[in-house]
């Protein structure tokens, strides 16, 4: 029963690190970079239960790639006060804005 509960708590870290990866202590603020990161795919290698024994322990398995897509990201850097973060934006405004403008809810920006 090992594997499963390895894959299980993987998954649980994983989906903490996503959460936590949208994170940012501001929304709004003045630009003070612009990134874009291109579309990329990763992967990785997992094991795949194909038989149990009585007590439902593995007892052979298989290596599975695993391939994730990673779309196109833009992203700005925000500055508000003492305060910096991050925003990410669809590529329509990311075109919009440069280095230097406001950025967020008196803009009439936001998430995008």
């Amino acid at each position: 029963m090992r594997t499963p509960k390895l894959l299980a708590t993987v998954l649980a870290v994983a989906a903490a690190v996503g959460a936590l990866a949208g994170c940012s202590a501001i929304s709004s603020g003045t630009i003070t970079d612009k990134h874009y990161r291109a579309a990329y795919q990763s992967s990785y290698w997992t094991t795949h239960c194909m038989s149990y024994d009585s007590e439902h322990n593995c007892t052979m398995s298989i290596p599975v790639e695993r391939k994730q897509h990673h779309p196109d990201r833009w992203t700005f850097d925000l500055r508000a006060g003492d305060k910096d973060g991050w925003v990410e934006v669809s590529q329509a405004t990311y075109d919009m804005y440069k280095i230097g403008d406001y950025y967020g809810d008196s803009a009439g920006g936001g998430r995008f």
